[in-house]
């Protein structure tokens, strides 16, 4: 038996158990772990010195562990708080991910919701494994499961997830799992498209058109980003050929249209260097862009800002609102709309090609993106009035502009069912009267006399109002919705 002259530790210490563990046992006995802490120098002989502990870098796991939990229980006690008082409708996004390291799949589900001081909140209330199939009757019980856990199925506005096949049959599901007054309009307006979501879908069924051009600037910018040396070459022709820009060549990830049209941009920025390297390596020529390729990415570039402009406001996470993707959408709409009457066939091809995808999912996401522009005191029924006539043409625009008008009073009716009404408000009035035996208000009938004399259905509802209000000019400052 040997035994660590250092801890004291036991170790065999028979010839049969030769050296190896003992070896070990030094590199991680805590005393000499101690000592070299102390004294860090190897080479240097042991001393004892003034050693300040710090608590913090000795801490266990588990004991980090156990933190982490509290501070998410206190945490999770506090939300919980916060949206059980929260007197206002909860929309709910959620969204699925794949670890791939794991092949494990995630959903992620977030709350948000205006509180009492008309301030926009946003908390990730689940982030839960979910186990295979991922189908529709495993993400309903997965999402439902998490509405019940916080107690907030009867506050739920909309559930707004991708365009995923099995999203589709799930909100028929969730509707089945809970009771059909629990939603606005019997959960009629439950199911939200994502708007970023579609509005990538969209662009990159047109960029299909013209694949062949975006992947030989995809070639050329993974050729040249491949390697350091490649990488250096680049830049030295950069700088001889005096080019100013300093933005990196950046490949794109081809799930997100976005990122092609950022690696396009960028590409079309470093043109002349791409062809003066075209005359110095032969090996890159097959992959090289001809001069065809560059006017027509140039040209794609030119339209599809706008999309890329308004996909960034999408992705926006603090001012996102509702009452903005309206406009934006219509501009989307009109944009492709005069794209399909261009004389480059390539472009008349893409639009053509958008258009049948926007169509598909328009009916889909525009029906509450109206009512949030009517409620939006610079636009009201302006705007919609504004974009239908070019959208529907002149003979379908007055009824969809009436579908809309239908819609916003239909909220209002179930809205005004959960609050007293007029009439009933006086009947209160009379019998608080009625009972008041200690002191008398010669005008306590007064306000029945009004509601007689003029009738309940002549008193004008806060939404007509509201419409016969003039428009708030609009500026090009931010405008806060939730402070108007």
């Amino acid at each position: 038996m040997a035994a660590c002259n250092h801890c004291g530790r036991k170790l065999g210490g028979e010839s049969s158990n030769g050296t190896k563990h003992l070896l070990a046992h030094v590199k991680r006995c805590p005393v000499i772990k101690e000592q070299l802490a102390m004294n860090p120098n190897p080479n240097a002989s042991p001393s004892v010195t003034t050693y300040n502990f710090d608590p913090e870098l000795g801490r266990k796991k588990n004991t980090i562990r156990s933190d982490i939990l509290k501070m998410y229980k206190v945490e999770k006690e506090k939300c919980s708080q916060i949206l059980e008082k929260n007197r206002s409708r909860i929309a709910i996004t959620t969204d699925m991910w794949t670890a791939n390291h794991q092949k494990r799949g995630y959903m992620t589900v977030t709350a948000h919701f205006i509180d009492d001081s008309w301030k926009l909140h946003s908390r990730i209330i689940s982030f839960k494994y979910v186990p295979c199939p991922h189908d529709a009757v495993t993400l309903t019980d997965t999402l439902s499961s998490c509405l019940s856990e916080w107690n907030i199925e009867d506050k739920i506005s909309t559930v707004t997830v991708d365009n995923c096949t099995t999203n589709d049959p799930m909100i028929p599901l969730l509707k089945e799992k809970f009771n059909s007054n629990c939603f606005i309009l019997k959960g009629k307006l439950l199911h939200m498209c994502c708007c970023a979501h579609i509005l990538n879908l969209i662009v990159k069924d047109g960029l299909s058109v013209i694949g062949d051009s975006i992947d030989k600037i995809r070639d050329s910018v993974a050729y040249w980003s491949g390697t350091p040396k490649r990488y250096e070459k680049f830049e030295d022709t950069t700088r001889s050929l005096e080019v100013t820009c300093t933005k990196k060549l950046s490949l794109d990830c081809q799930t997100r249209w976005n990122s092609t049209y950022l690696m396009l941009n960028i590409a079309l920025l470093y043109n002349r260097v791409f062809e003066q390297l075209k005359l110095r390596d032969s090996r890159y020529v097959r992959y090289a862009p001809s001069e065809d390729d560059w006017i027509r990415d140039q040209k794609l570039c030119d339209k599809l800002e706008v999309f890329h402009e308004v996909t960034e406001l999408f992705l926006g996470t603090k001012y996102s609102t509702a009452n903005l993707f309206f406009p934006k959408m219509c501009q989307i709409k009109m944009r492709i709309k005069a794209c399909m009457t261009l004389d480059e066939p390539f472009i008349r091809d893409m639009a053509t090609q958008m258009m049948s995808k926007f169509q598909k999912y328009w009916e889909e996401i525009h029906g509450l993106m109206n009512v949030a522009v009517v409620l939006d005191p610079r636009y009201k029924f302006m705007l919609i009035e504004y974009y239908f006539p070019t959208i529907y043409g002149n003979d379908q625009y007055e009824i969809e502009i009436e579908k809309v008008c239908k819609l916003c009073y239909e909220l209002l009716e179930e809205y005004s069912s959960k609050f007293p009404t007029l009439r009933e408000r006086s009947q209160q009035m009379d019998s608080v009267s009625a009972s008041s035996q200690t002191q008398i208000d010669d005008l306590s009938n007064f306000d029945t006399y009004v509601i007689v004399a003029y009738g309940v259905e002549n008193v004008k509802s806060d939404l007509e109002l509201y419409l016969e209000e003039k428009l708030i000019p609009r500026t090009d400052e931010f405008f806060d919705i939730c402070n108007y």
